[in-house]
């Protein structure tokens, strides 16, 4: 069934392939070309658990962070109606690897997003490396600060040691100090990496009906890894290795409108993977990981009125993968949760807002134990419009990381206060 809607899609696509082609040479002019994108840059400070063994041991406790994103775009409406697009976004070179808990990034140029869009009164057809419509779709807590408390932060201030993979190949954080694979709100990550989420794909979205919308991707196989590589050796991607995914299937609504002078926003979707190769199990005394399908869903909603904006919203995904070493046994589902309130007055903007994070996982650092990995976040600031598309920004964060058996495991457990003051340059 989902093979026969691939079909149909790419059938519909080439359809408009085609339609785009006729209507471009009969007006003898191609896509028009646009450039745009952001560049913030944000000074931090901050306090964390610093004694013999804890993450602030010997780290500074200020520093500069920066991140951008250029967009190159091409399009053109015909005369059919028919629109036809394209947009690449590339990542300006980096100080902080966006979403990793305290890790610095090498500084790098990474394609993020790499695809083509066909839309009219139909609705709209995206083919190629992009996100899905259970990513743009999500709703959750009205963000202090894009950069920091998003959907999908660009920045993560903290220091905590991180788990490495298993000896199996598994790719979810399973042996070592802290299992905080996302700092953001975003669903179906295939085990905390971006591979699934940047797969090529099918999109379809379609049009707004009295405010309800609803979109649908088909990902044949998470083909990409975060910096949109496919192979290191050309053609095809390799199949059935350990924790391979395919088929994956995402749906997602949404409904917009006001009452009243109220605004109302609601949202929700779900996902799923099918897993290529599980691992068999090991010896008991070896903790391993069994991959499985992922099923991811999200639920959020936003209330708006004179200014003031509250929301929240659910997430909950069982990374596509179960932990086992002997009679200990973690399910390593995840779940997630947010919500807050912002208030904007002419070119003022000021927020707070909460997020806890929960993965189940079993650690073998000096001793093998299973845990309810935790991050718990306020964030707390506000912003000035300084010009059009120039902001000033600051936020006062509150970090809490914490793992279960902390006397033994003091690298994966912080607490941190960080004050930010920065500025975001749209163009």
């Amino acid at each position: 069934m989902k093979k026969l809607l691939l079909a149909s899609a790419a059938t519909l696509a080439v359809t408009a392939f085609a339609a785009g082609a006729m209507a471009a040479d009969e007006a003898n002019n191609g896509l028009k070309l646009g450039l745009g994108g952001y560049y913030s840059v944000q000074g931090a400070y901050g306090w964390q658990k610093d004694s013999a063994g804890e993450p602030g041991q010997n780290v500074q406790k200020s520093d500069i962070f920066q991140y951008g994103e250029i967009n190159l775009t091409a399009e053109k409406t015909f005369d059919n109606g028919l629109t036809v697009g394209y947009k690449g976004v590339f990542m300006l070179p980096v100080s902080t690897a966006a979403g990793t808990a305290g890790v610095g990034g090498t500084p790098t140029t990474q394609i993020r997003q790499d695809y083509g869009y066909f839309s009219g009164n139909w609705g709209r057809f995206e083919l190629g490396q992009n996100y899905s419509p259970l990513y743009y779709m999500s709703m959750g807590a009205p963000a202090v600060n894009d950069e920091f408390d998003s959907i999908d932060p660009d920045f993560n201030l903290v220091n905590v040691t991180t788990a490495t993979a298993a000896s199996t190949g598994a790719t979810t954080n399973v042996v070592g100090a802290g299992n905080y694979a996302t700092v953001g709100f975003t669903p179906f990550y295939k085990s905390g990496s971006s591979s699934g989420l940047l797969s090529d794909k099918v999109v379809y979205y379609t049009p707004r009906f009295n405010g309800f919308q609803l979109g649908a991707s088909y990902t044949p196989s998470a083909n990409r890894t975060g910096d949109g590589t496919k192979s290191a050796t050309g053609g095809f991607v390799a199949n059935n290795f350990t924790g391979a995914q395919n088929e994956r299937l995402e749906v997602a609504g949404g409904y917009d409108t006001s009452w009243s002078g109220v605004g109302v926003k609601i949202s929700g979707g779900y996902g799923h993977a099918e897993s290529e190769n599980n691992v068999a199990a090991n010896a008991p005394t070896v903790p391993n990981s069994q991959f499985k399908d992922e099923q991811s869903w999200i639920a959020g909603a936003q209330l708006s009125y004179l200014g003031w904006t509250v929301g929240g919203g659910y997430l909950w995904d069982n990374n596509g993968q179960s932990f086992h070493s002997g009679a200990l046994n973690a399910d390593g589902e995840s779940k997630i949760w947010n919500a807050g309130v912002g208030y904007d007055f002419g070119p003022y903007h000021a927020g707070v807002t909460y997020y806890q994070n929960s993965t189940d996982v079993i650690h073998t650092t000096t001793s093998t134990f299973t845990s309810t990995d935790k991050l718990k976040r306020w964030v707390v600031g506000g912003g000035y419009k300084v010009a059009p598309g120039v902001d000033l920004e600051t936020t006062l964060q509150f970090h809490k990381y914490e793992t279960a058996n902390s006397a033994a495991n003091l690298s994966g457990n912080n607490n941190a206060t960080v004050f930010t003051l920065g500025t975001t340059v749209n163009f």
